[in-house]
């Protein structure tokens, strides 16, 4: 995907993959290619870094104009909803089906096995 020069995406090549996957360049993606073209001492300078990382003033900054550094969390979904989601999985609906069938031609002791698979099966993959 991307060629390597001397080790590094180069980056024009950088620009032109963004370009094609989104159709624009976007002014980040500009700023990243004009500084990884920069030497590392002409960097820092631009961020306003140093190689220890930002001071205490310039993290409280940063936080105020961005936010605080932190992943979303995820929503949690209730226990029944997470349990029907993993009857997605194909495993489960051919298990869902055998054990239908085996009910419907009244072989209930193959239906309870299936049943129990089944129920085995989404609940381990759940824990």
């Amino acid at each position: 995907m991307f060629r390597l020069v001397l080790g590094k995406i180069h980056p024009a090549v950088f620009l032109k993959e963004a370009k094609a996957a989104s159709g624009t360049v976007t002014e980040a993606q500009q700023r990243l290619v004009e500084l990884c073209a920069m030497p590392v001492e002409e960097v820092l300078q631009t961020l306003g870094v140093t190689e220890q990382g930002l001071n205490e003033a310039a993290v409280e900054i940063a936080r105020e104009q961005h936010g605080p550094n932190v992943l979303s969390h995820r929503i949690e979904k209730g226990l029944l909803l997470e349990l029907l989601e993993r009857c997605k999985n194909p495993l489960v609906i051919q298990l869902l089906v055998i054990c239908g069938v085996s009910l419907m031609m009244g072989d209930f002791r193959s239906a309870s096995v299936v049943g129990g698979m089944l129920f085995l099966s989404v609940i381990l993959s759940h824990v």
